[in-house]
């Protein structure tokens, strides 16, 4: 019953640290998407190659959201 209570607690821990994360990385992806949605709509004035690497960067966000929600599941 002992053993139970700490695996339950590592449990709880683990899924709190994990939903932090994503948290943290939802805010990183709703800032790239600000600074896309600004130079979408010319608020500001972005070369394209700095466009690509925001699209690359959201996608590594992206991913790593997906891994993190997959570790979860397991």
């Amino acid at each position: 019953m002992f053993h139970s209570f700490f695996i339950y607690k590592i449990f709880i821990t683990m899924s709190m640290m994990y939903k932090q994360q994503v948290l943290n990385l939802t805010e990183v992806m709703a800032g790239k998407l600000r600074i896309i949605e600004g130079a979408a709509t010319g608020a500001m004035q972005l070369k394209h190659d700095e466009i690509l690497q925001l699209i690359r960067d959201s996608q590594k966000v992206n991913e790593r959201i997906a891994e993190l929600i997959a570790i979860e599941r397991e």
